[in-house]
């Protein structure tokens, strides 16, 4: 057998039976795009674990650490949420926290 596109071709097309198709459902996977142009809106919320399984604000191994520079958490907030925030219908960011000790 030879492969032609996504079938297969027989080398002997006389001995060959025949293909009977009863029913046919044809899928679209919709894209962000899509449902943006079809009238879709987005709201973006960001919520952010405080608790302490994302390590001490001090330390600088641990997700919420404070210096001067963007730390990888905040980074990824950064860079999806500017992207999303594009979409967003009334460009505000509602923002959570959760888990802290006040």
């Amino acid at each position: 057998e030879k492969q032609k596109g996504k079938f297969l071709v027989p080398l002997n097309p006389e001995k060959c039976g025949g293909v009977s198709i009863s029913e046919c459902q044809i899928i679209h996977n919709h894209s962000f795009l899509d449902y943006i142009m079809g009238g879709c809106t987005i709201s973006l919320m960001i919520a952010i674990d405080f608790t302490q399984s994302n390590g001490d604000y001090k330390n600088p191994g641990s997700l919420h650490y404070l210096s001067h520079q963007l730390n990888q958490y905040e980074q990824a907030l950064s860079n999806v949420g500017e992207i999303l925030l594009n979409y967003d219908s009334d460009k505000t960011v509602a923002l959570y926290g959760f888990g802290a000790q006040v």
